[in-house]
């Protein structure tokens, strides 16, 4: 029987750097990991001063990347980092917006599967083009 790994552990850092200190052996691999990276918006963002409140306080990142080549190129080698520390049963789930999602001929992933999209009313809306299934 495997080890169970404590529960509510987070690490903060750079993937590049954290995950090779993780996985180690096979039995250290993930079944699951999910990214949600920065969306390129172009913007800085700030940070929340209370639950609920609009995001005016203090500048909490820069959300720029110089194009899409460039947030692609920091995205590739993190993406390689965490596809290599899966199980033989794990899947990746990435998190991606519309801008990251213009570059037709990237494959982050050589085992991509599907696109799990959402719609909300205010917000950006998938078509097919963006692997959406159609409405019924």
């Amino acid at each position: 029987m495997p080890k169970a790994a404590p529960d509510g552990l987070l690490y903060r850092g750079d993937c590049l750097l954290v995950v090779p200190t993780l996985v180690r052996r096979p039995e250290d691999a993930f079944d699951l990991v999910y990214v949600d990276p920065p969306f390129n918006t172009g913007v800085a963002h700030r940070a929340r001063e209370a639950r609920g409140a609009r995001a005016r306080g203090a500048r909490a990142y820069e959300d720029s990347w110089g194009g899409i080549e460039r947030f692609v190129a920091m995205l590739e080698p993190r993406l390689a980092v965490l596809r290599d520390a899966l199980s033989a049963r794990g899947s990746l789930w990435l998190h991606l917006d519309h801008r990251a999602c213009t570059k037709p001929s990237w494959s982050p992933i050589a085992s991509f599967r599907a696109v799990a999209s959402w719609a909300r009313s205010s917000g950006y809306q998938a078509t097919a083009r963006d692997g959406a299934a159609p409405r019924r």
